[in-house]
C-alpha cells in the first residue's frame, strides 16, 4: 500500500488557507442564520469561491494515471526520508549537545573561584 501526499509548497499553503477561512466563515454565517444547506449547495458555493479567486476547477476525474501517482508519491517520501534524521542519527546530536552543556557546566564550575 502506498499513501501519496499532495506537496504544497508556502505559497500554496497560505493560498488554501485563505480559501478554507473564508469557507469556514461562511459555513458559520450560515449557520448564524440557521441556513440549511446540503452537501450539493457547499459544493456549488465551494466552486464558486474557487472560480471567484481565479482558481480552475477539475473536471471529471483528473489525468494522471495510478501507476504515476504511486511514482511520484514514492519519489517524494524518498525525497523526504533523506532529509529526515533517523532516530540512531537525532539520538548522536543529542548525546553531543547534552556533553557539549556538561563541558561548559564543568568550565563555568572551573571559573569560580
Amino acid at each position: 500500500m502506498v499513501v501519496a501526499k499532495n506537496y504544497l509548497n508556502e505559497k500554496e499553503l497560505r493560498s488554501l488557507g485563505q480559501l478554507v477561512s473564508g469557507y469556514l466563515d461562511f459555513a458559520e454565517r450560515q449557520a448564524e442564520r440557521e441556513q440549511a444547506m446540503t452537501m450539493k449547495d457547499w459544493a456549488e458555493h465551494l466552486d464558486k469561491i474557487l472560480t471567484m479567486s481565479g482558481e480552475k476547477l477539475l473536471q471529471g476525474a483528473g489525468s494522471i494515471s495510478h501507476d504515476t501517482a504511486i511514482e511520484k508519491a514514492t519519489t517524494e517520501y524518498k525525497k523526504y526520508q533523506q532529509k529526515t534524521l533517523s532516530e540512531a542519527e537525532q539520538n548522536y546530536l543529542d548525546s553531543l549537545k547534552s556533553l557539549e552543556n556538561q563541558s561548559k557546566l564543568l568550565n563555568k564550575m572551573d571559573e569560580k573561584p
